[in-house]
């Protein structure tokens, strides 16, 4: 559904229902009562989608639905985690007997979150993200007049766990790694990685048009079908040896959208540098992940005095708290800091 508005000032709404095509005069120039009226038109749509009565909405049928009301609202990425929140809930009430929607209270829900806490190992985190899932699916079934009351509402949050200081490669370490990686474009990823520290999702969308030769820098941006970790778009510096990289890269593969590719020229699959990685680390009795490449970027640049702003720059913070998992490697630059200081 697409909210625009013409050059007579007039906003319109362009979306598809039942296979047809409709463009819809809101009939004002107001923007906040366009989107009052679109917000309207919603859910009058999710009404006539779910066609069932509100005392004996099934949960399976009410989640499916559902899902093509929150794949409008969500990014690609919390889109693809809320549906695996979904699938599980059902698959819980399930196994419990519950039927229907309405029959689903709080008690449940409290159940359903410390089992995946207790039996699947889940990170508070993850419950956290599963509790708010589940709590705006059943927000929403209060506004299509479902259900009176949120059963997910007022359930206490997981504490979160104290954030231990990240592991990352030594020199020496990587400097091994990138001994034993027999194939180059996985050395390559590996070193870009480490040069960059670009999350994996980030390097496997990044398009030679995100590349700027001349200023040496890397354009981290949302895609079509991708967005980055904070939404944000970000620029990074390319120092000699990423720049090296991508050179050589370019040279191979001057067809290819993406920069990096796979051995016969497609994008990596999201699974696939973890199981690439996880075996040669094993092999040489290592400690980590791809993330800890990123680790190892921040970490280094630490300690070598850069000052956790910049790094946290460099990453695509938002926050500066985030950054300061990485301030227990620069206890020496923390106590210069105070030298500065002239009364």
């Amino acid at each position: 559904m697409k909210l625009y508005q013409r050059e007579n000032g007039i906003w319109y709404l362009d979306y598809t229902l039942n296979g047809k095509r409709i463009r819809k005069s809101l009939k004002t120039n107001l923007k906040e009562v366009a989107k009052a009226k679109e917000a309207e038109l919603r859910l009058e749509i999710d009404r006539q989608n779910l066609k069932l009565d509100p005392e004996v909405i099934l949960i399976r049928e009410y989640f499916d639905n559902y899902r093509r009301s929150a794949k409008q609202r969500l990014s690609p990425n919390s889109f693809k985690r809320y549906c695996a929140v979904f699938d599980n809930f059902v698959e819980y009430s399930k196994q419990k007997g519950l039927r229907h929607l309405s029959e689903v209270k709080t008690k449940h829900i409290e159940d359903y979150l410390l089992s995946r806490r207790e039996r699947d190992k889940v990170a508070p985190k993850t419950a956290n993200v599963e509790l708010t899932a589940l709590s705006g699916a059943y927000e929403h079934a209060i506004r299509l007049n479902y259900l009176r009351d949120n059963p997910a509402k007022g359930i206490k949050r997981f504490p979160k766990k104290a954030r231990k200081a990240p592991k990352f490669f030594t020199k020496e370490e990587l400097n091994l790694i990138l001994e034993k990686e027999k194939k180059p474009i996985y050395r390559a990823v590996w070193e870009f990685l480490a040069n960059t520290g670009l999350r994996k999702g980030e390097l496997e969308h990044l398009e030679w048009d995100d590349i700027d030769f001349d200023n040496r820098e890397i354009r981290v941006r949302p895609k079509a079908d991708w967005e980055t970790k904070t939404k944000d778009s970000r620029n990074v510096p390319m120092n000699e040896r990423a720049f090296e990289i991508l050179v050589n890269l370019r040279k191979r593969t001057k067809k290819e959208k993406t920069v990096f590719v796979n051995s016969i020229g497609n994008p990596f699959k999201p699974d696939d540098l973890y199981s690439k990685f996880k075996p040669l680390l094993k092999g040489l009795g290592i400690d980590g992940n791809v993330h800890t490449l990123r680790h190892t970027f921040a970490s280094h640049l630490v300690m070598a005095g850069v000052d956790l702003a910049t790094v946290g720059q460099l990453l695509g913070h938002k926050d500066i708290s985030t950054t300061m998992i990485y301030a227990h490697l620069a206890p020496e630059h923390v106590k210069k800091a105070v030298d500065k200081l002239d009364f």
